[in-house]
C-alpha cells in the first residue's frame, strides 16, 4: 500500500454496478464515505468520524449521475450511410454526364 503524505491526495478508480429496472433511469446519487483510515502515529481525524454516514463531514462525498437509455444509434448510422452513398452517387452521375457531353461536342 502506498503511503500518502500530509497535504497529498490520491485518485482511486472505482468500478460500480447498478441493478437496472424500469425505474432505474434519472438522477442517481452515488454516496461514498471513508470507512477506515490509519496513520503511523495513531492520530484520529479531528473533524469527522469514519463510517458514521453523517452528511457534511469531510470524509463523505456525493456524486450525482444521470442514467439514461440510448436508443436510435443503429437507425442514425444507417441513415447517414444511405445519405453519403446517395450524395456520392449523384456526384458520379453528374461527372459522367459532363464527360459524355464534352465527348459529343
Amino acid at each position: 500500500m502506498k503511503k500518502i503524505k500530509p497535504g497529498e491526495s490520491k485518485e482511486v478508480k472505482l468500478i460500480v454496478t447498478k441493478k437496472m429496472n424500469e425505474n432505474s433511469t434519472g438522477l442517481i446519487a452515488n454516496v461514498a464515505e471513508i470507512a477506515e483510515s490509519y496513520n503511523e502515529l495513531g492520530l484520529k481525524d479531528v473533524d469527522s468520524t469514519e463510517a458514521n454516514q453523517v452528511k457534511g463531514e469531510d470524509d463523505m462525498s456525493t456524486a450525482e449521475l444521470i442514467l439514461s437509455i440510448k436508443t436510435g444509434q443503429v437507425v442514425a448510422t444507417i441513415g447517414i450511410t444511405i445519405l453519403i452513398v446517395t450524395i456520392v452517387s449523384v456526384g458520379v452521375l453528374c461527372m459522367v454526364k459532363i464527360i459524355l457531353r464534352r465527348k459529343v461536342l
